[in-house]
């Protein structure tokens, strides 16, 4: 009797359809018993194969999908229960059957114990035993289906896991750019509702002089006493004083002293990308040779920019050490520096409008009153 295998390899995955027969093995040392066992199991839905002993039986178990062995407990190399533990410890989808002539309760206990669904007598009833295997090989069907059944909710789970994953980086990353967003716009509201005096202040006002004297007031009633400075550049190049507050200076010595600062600390000013707290252990760091003008001070820079980086301006808050500037007074500063950034560039555009109307004016012969 010739059987063709389902399987290629024992490691093969095994996918249970209806109408796929089942494996059974029959390990039996007596040929005449594994035909007998055979003829009586003989039917369409089932491929019957045949083992001598327990290393054939191995052979076996490793080369094809197997689904029931039937296993005498005598073999010419070993014991059948042990053969039934080592199927149950590396084939957990193959049931087996203990067959034995002798049908004590401690063989029959040792066989369950080490994985034997049932137990057949010999000699054998036909209907009995194909009764057995047809019970056993439902069970393993069922086994079977579970396992199919947990090894797909297992894809799923790596599937959904992976899915999470994926998705929670990118919440991470929304969520991260949410922060940032909200923190610019925090920072944003934060400086108008600082700097909201100064826009009413500073609505509608055309004159250069104005807009820099009501920052430099704006600037001490929010602060309190500081000496201020506002530099302006110099059509030739350089930076000039547009304003100042003196509070603790010399006086007589001030307007040097300011024009000083013009000159060589506005330039370092014009040079940040942020504000600037110096403190006094700091000063000869951030203004070289020039710290001698501000010793023991400290102080507080912003550099006020238009939208393309071009420096209009340039703030400079100073006074004793012992009168130290907060992080208020710093954020104060970095949010007056770009409004007053934006009402230069308005008296600006305003100064080359009306220029421009004067020169057209003065083509035509025309002068206006």
């Amino acid at each position: 009797m010739s059987f063709t295998p389902t399987h290629n390899t024992a490691t093969a995955q095994r996918v249970v359809a209806i109408d796929t027969p089942s494996a059974v093995l029959i390990v039996d040392d007596d040929p005449n018993v594994r035909e007998a066992i055979a003829l009586a199991l003989d039917q369409p839905d089932r491929i019957i194969h045949h083992a001598a002993d327990a290393t054939e039986a191995e052979v076996k178990l490793a080369t094809e999908i197997i689904d029931l062995c039937l296993v005498d407990v005598a073999l010419p190399d070993g014991n059948g229960i042990d053969l039934v533990d080592q199927i149950a410890a590396d084939h957990p989808l193959t049931r087996s059957i203990m067959i034995t002539g002798d049908p004590s309760v401690e063989r029959i206990t040792k066989a369950l114990r080490a994985g034997a669904l049932d137990f057949v007598t010999k000699p054998f009833d036909v209907d009995d035993l194909n009764q057995r295997v047809h019970e056993a090989l439902g069970k393993q069907r069922r086994a079977m289906r579970k396992e199919q059944r947990l090894a797909r909710l297992r894809t799923l789970c790596k599937q959904l896991n992976k899915a999470r994953h994926e998705i929670s980086q990118q919440v991470d990353i929304l969520c991260n750019d949410l922060v940032l967003a909200y923190q610019d716009l925090a920072t944003q509201v934060q400086g108008f509702e600082m700097t909201g005096d100064l826009r009413a202040e500073l609505h509608g006002e055309l004159d250069l002089e104005q807009v820099i004297r009501r920052t430099l007031e704006f600037i001490i009633n929010k602060i309190g006493p500081t000496n201020a400075v506002i530099f302006l550049p110099n059509p030739g190049g350089g930076y000039a004083v547009g304003g100042y507050v003196n509070y603790s200076h010399n006086k007589d010595s001030h307007q040097v002293f300011t024009q000083h600062l013009a000159e060589n600390v506005a330039p370092i000013i014009a040079e940040l990308t942020e504000p600037a707290h110096v403190r006094d252990d700091q000063v000869q760091r951030f203004l070289g040779h020039e710290d001698h003008w501000l010793a023991e001070s400290e102080m507080i820079a912003m550099p006020c920019c238009d939208d393309e980086g071009e420096v209009l301006a340039s703030i400079l808050l100073d006074r004793d050490r012992n009168e130290p500037y907060d992080d208020e007074n710093l954020e104060l500063v970095g949010a007056i520096a770009p409004l007053l950034a934006k009402y230069l560039v308005r008296v600006i555009n305003v100064h080359h409008r009306m220029t421009d109307f004067f020169e057209e004016d003065e083509e035509d012969g025309i002068i206006p009153f």
